[in-house]
């Protein structure tokens, strides 16, 4: 019954949303990555805009942290798009790359708007430190009709400390305020809410009634990028508010752009939970939203739980190569297992979903509407094992 993974496409994805990656196309499927050479941790096709070649991907990943170039995760048949990458090279001598600014650029016309938003995860001090070490971000004097954001986000190290004080708080004490008190001092609902902040920044700019574009990136680009691209699309798509739809963003924003689970759910400096932090974001919504998703927060929290646990092999291994070369886990696809069980528990099926509700949800991350996801974390309070 199993599948070794979810048969996953970018062409067949893309189609779904109504672009067709054929000649004549605004954008293209690029297969230059296909030996993996270019960049080892992005999947061995992704889709550019058709007025790059392949002969200038080279420089625009030599310009670009571990060479993750700006790729198109997400399209709208309005016009507006999503992308997604790493930081820019520009080091303390503002370095320059014509080819990485052309693609920018080539994505930018093809928003009804003629504008794209670059969205930088990082708060800007970091982003202005990381100039120190090679890295840094976009200038709008020379990405021109480009308006840069910086959206605060914290890093993984941030958000480990924030979870373990969270652990903490619910192993410290059931009496209801002293822990309520200490689950505020652990910063996670904080944490949670400007990853929904940045949420409904992506959702304004792409529905906007100009229809803009966004480039999404932090510093690697395989963390705060993958989450808020993620919960955007969730927002924006009602296809990933199904169960199958769910487990297809997944594949397609963490697996095949290359997350790196196996450092991230393990113990170590590198550790840090943000795959469960997008889940808990991603259980907000469903709150906000009852009728909007297929599925329950129960899904999302077995999802949660066969990520630490490490059952399947679905979320072995850094990126999509090294499962290829060095497959792990039970050979099983997490995918088929959650097909099965939720055919078997209506625990896991949504009663109040409403196919036909609206097609954009809109996050509200205001204090009141994002609470403790009790589904899971208070799963922590009888014992649940913690790998992070």
């Amino acid at each position: 019954m199993c599948h070794v993974q979810l048969p996953f496409s970018f062409e067949a994805e893309f189609r779904r949303q109504g672009l067709l990656l054929r000649e004549g196309s605004a954008w293209r499927l690029s297969c230059v990555n296909s030996d993996y050479t270019l960049c080892p941790s992005y999947p061995p096709a992704f889709v550019v805009p058709a007025a790059v070649s392949d002969a200038e991907l080279p420089a625009v990943a030599a310009f670009r942290e571990k060479a993750r170039i700006p790729v198109l995760c997400w399209w709208s048949r309005d016009g507006g798009a999503i992308l997604r990458g790493s930081q820019p090279r520009v080091g303390c001598f503002s370095a320059r790359c014509a080819e990485d600014e052309e693609l920018v650029r080539a994505a930018r016309v093809l928003a009804p708007s003629n504008s794209l938003h670059i969205l930088d995860c990082r708060p800007y001090l970091n982003s202005v430190v990381n100039e120190v070490k090679g890295g840094g971000f976009e200038s709008e004097s020379c990405y021109k009709g480009c308006t840069v954001d910086f959206l605060q986000l914290p890093n993984i190290h941030e958000v480990r400390t924030s979870f373990q004080s969270l652990y903490d708080a619910l192993s410290a004490s059931n009496t209801p305020l002293p822990m309520m008190s200490r689950v505020a001092e652990s910063r996670w609902l904080d944490y949670v809410q400007l990853l929904l902040c940045g949420a409904l920044r992506v959702v304004r700019l792409v529905c906007s009634p100009l229809r803009c574009s966004v480039l999404v990136h932090c510093s690697d680009g395989w963390d705060r990028t993958a989450q808020l691209c993620a919960l955007a699309e969730l927002c924006l798509d009602p296809y990933y508010r199904t169960a199958r739809g769910f487990c297809v963003l997944v594949e397609k924003e963490w697996l095949q752009m290359g997350h790196k689970f196996e450092d991230r759910l393990r113990r170590g400096d590198e550790a840090s939970p943000v795959f469960l932090q997008f889940l808990d974001c991603a259980a907000q919504l469903a709150r906000q939203y009852p009728a909007a998703f297929q599925f329950t927060d129960a899904f999302l929290a077995s999802i949660a739980e066969e990520s630490m646990v490490g059952r399947f092999g679905t979320f072995a291994c850094n990126s999509r190569r090294e499962r290829e070369v060095q497959p792990r886990g039970c050979g099983c696809s997490l995918w088929a297992h959650l097909h099965h069980v939720a055919r078997a528990r209506t625990a896991l099926v949504n009663c109040l979903y409403d196919p036909a509700g609206p097609r954009v949800i809109v996050p509200m991350p205001e204090p009141h509407h994002v609470t403790l996801w009790n589904t899971f974390h208070l799963r922590l309070l009888n014992g649940h094992p913690n790998n992070v």
